[in-house]
């Protein structure tokens, strides 16, 4: 019978990743080197859900690591606003639908994917101040034209 040398094992057991759920020991080192897959936004409301609330649906998937949470902010006709920490169905602040909302999926190694929904009022709002200004311009420069036409040597024509 063949002496064991003490250098040799019988098996050799190697844990790449975890099991599903939290890593047992923090100093795991996870590679995932893709952001949440792309994902969409729903707005809606229901009489039988949050008291006939607008609200925000989403869901993303991450093949890597897994989604660790959501981040969402509305940003009131495009004004700036912070990111939060929220969880879908999620009841949105703005009930006029005047605020564009975004999305942040975070993978658990921190990879980020943004999804933006742009209600169409925002649209109509924006489309409808474009309109004035320029009409706004169009009107000044009119104007301006008619005094210059006035005050040339062509005014009498």
């Amino acid at each position: 019978m063949a002496k064991k040398d003490e250098n040799t094992a019988d098996a050799i057991i190697l844990n790449i990743l975890p099991s599903l759920g939290e890593p047992q020991n923090k100093n795991i080192l996870l590679l995932d080197f893709y952001p949440p897959e792309p994902f969409q936004i729903f707005v809606t409301k229901n009489k039988d859900f949050y008291n006939n609330k607008y609200v925000a649906i989403f869901s993303a998937q991450d093949k890597g690591t897994g989604i660790d949470h959501y981040e969402i902010k509305e940003s009131f006709l495009g004004l700036e606003s912070a990111w939060r920490r929220r969880e879908s169905p999620y009841q949105l602040l703005d009930q006029n639908l005047f605020s564009i909302i975004e999305v942040k999926a975070v993978d658990k190694v921190g990879r980020e994917r943004v999804e933006r929904f742009i209600p169409a009022r925002v649209v109509y709002a924006l489309v409808a101040a474009l309109a004035l200004l320029l009409f706004a311009i169009i009107g000044f420069g009119y104007n301006l034209l008619k005094r210059v036409i006035k005050k040339s040597k062509f005014g009498g024509i």
